[in-house]
């Protein structure tokens, strides 16, 4: 029994391959905007503490606003990383079955290749020796959810300890 995908006609092709780019696209447009809204949150954080520093004589509410601001803003940062991680998955598993369709002999080089750098990157490997992504998260939305963790946790350190002088 082969399994080998039979040849689609032309117009078929065309779709799958449109399709396969539309999917690329769509990765790449959910990373980009994961990107930045981590970079925008993280830059604005310190930025918002500092013009607070910068005042001369904050009000405990101007304080509590923007640290509480800061938190917020960061929590939601790193749902957001979160959750464009599942969408990068759905759009990755929509063209890996194009990509199937189209040019089976591509899949194993493709995983070959993906497996080999995940291996020297990372050393992760399930029993049988195969990569598992979904099993490990990727090293930069860890560190982006990381940074606008830390960010946020600072925020609401700085306002608890605000709060507690004041």
């Amino acid at each position: 029994m082969s399994n080998a995908v039979p040849a689609l006609p032309d117009k078929d092709r065309d779709f799958y391959q449109a399709y396969y780019l539309l999917q690329a696209q769509r990765q790449a447009q959910h990373e980009t905007n994961r990107l930045a809204v981590s970079g925008f949150v993280l830059a604005a954080s310190p930025a918002a503490v500092g013009l607070l520093a910068g005042t001369e004589e904050p009000t405990n509410a101007l304080v509590s606003i923007v640290l509480v601001s800061v938190v917020v803003l960061n929590i939601l940062a790193a749902l957001y990383a979160q959750q464009s991680r599942y969408w990068v998955k759905v759009h990755q598993k929509r063209a890996r079955w194009v990509l199937e369709k189209l040019a089976p002999e591509l899949v194993g080089l493709h995983e070959a290749i993906r497996l080999e750098g995940r291996k020297k990157i990372l050393a992760a490997k399930s029993g049988d020796g195969s990569f598992i992504s979904d099993a490990v998260r990727s090293e930069r939305l860890l560190i982006t959810f990381h940074l606008v963790f830390i960010v946020g946790a600072a925020g609401f350190l700085a306002w608890a300890l605000f709060s507690a002088l004041a």
